[in-house]
């Protein structure tokens, strides 16, 4: 049987490191690309979507590309629309039409922040409608990526939670100390596992299944119930951790959803 051959563009995050592991684990031939400097990442190539994206040499006989770059900080976004949208839409559109050109089969990562957090459990078929900027612009990268074939599949990811995140690692670290934490208590999350994440973004890519996926948690949980969760796991003083409102650190009304599951049962 022919190895297949994936490329993942943004193979040294979170997600696609994982799936980098997990594909060369499972037989294929990989190829990924970092936007860091190949001293850094001496088996990644290079590619910044910060940067005309025309002249990457897109390695042969690609069958799927995962395009999981992005400039997800949505402060950032916040203060910076034209290169962050440089980046998360139009960079990485003329990518995807670059990589559809060779054959690949797409794999695209959105987010459940397309919708405005009105609605639980809200259907792939239902009208984006962001309430805030990054938002906005995945909800347009995926028009453009829909209208331009059916040969992508749109992945919308809820907020994924592992053990490494900078955010639990530190209210670890501080709840073994003794030391109380702020979390906060009006920021809602379904939190999804970095393993469950990563084999559904592999499973959609490996069927070749066009269209719209969504992957959340069952129920939803606001950061403050989560960091008193995670106290009993550790052994620490549950009151230990401090109800604290997001606005307090300078989230605007419209990043505070009331709600952040997806319909998954097409995942299913």
């Amino acid at each position: 049987m022919q190895t297949q051959r994936a490329l993942i563009v943004g193979a040294d995050g979170m997600l696609g490191s994982t799936l980098y592991r997990q594909l060369a684990h499972a037989g294929w031939e990989v190829h990924g690309t970092t936007r860091r400097s190949r001293t850094e990442r001496p088996h990644l190539l290079h590619l910044d979507l910060a940067e005309d994206p025309g002249a990457f040499a897109v390695p042969p006989d690609i069958s799927i590309a995962w395009l999981l770059a992005a400039e997800t900080s949505q402060a950032r976004v916040r203060a910076d629309h034209a290169s962050t949208c440089r980046v998360n839409v139009q960079n990485t559109v003329a990518l995807a039409s670059r990589l559809s050109g060779h054959g690949a089969f797409l794999v695209f990562t959105s987010t459940n922040l397309v919708f405005d957090g009105s609605l639980e459990r809200v259907p792939p078929g239902q009208p984006v409608a962001p309430a805030g900027e990054y938002g906005r612009q995945k909800a347009e990268a995926e028009r453009a990526l829909l209208a331009a074939g059916d040969a992508i599949a749109i992945v919308r990811i809820g907020k994924v939670l592992h053990a490494r995140l900078p955010l639990i690692r530190g209210w670890v670290a501080d709840l073994r100390a003794g030391r109380p934490i702020g979390a906060f208590s009006d920021l809602v999350v379904s939190p999804v596992p970095l393993a469950f994440a990563v084999e559904a973004l592999m499973r959609v890519g490996a069927a070749r299944a066009p269209g719209i996926f969504q992957v959340s948690g069952a129920g939803e949980i606001t950061y403050f119930e989560l960091a008193r969760v995670l106290a009993c796991e550790v052994g620490a003083r549950p009151e230990l951790v401090r109800p604290r409102p997001a606005g307090a650190d300078g989230f605007p009304a419209e990043s505070l959803p009331r709600h952040a599951t997806l319909d998954t049962r097409r995942l299913a």
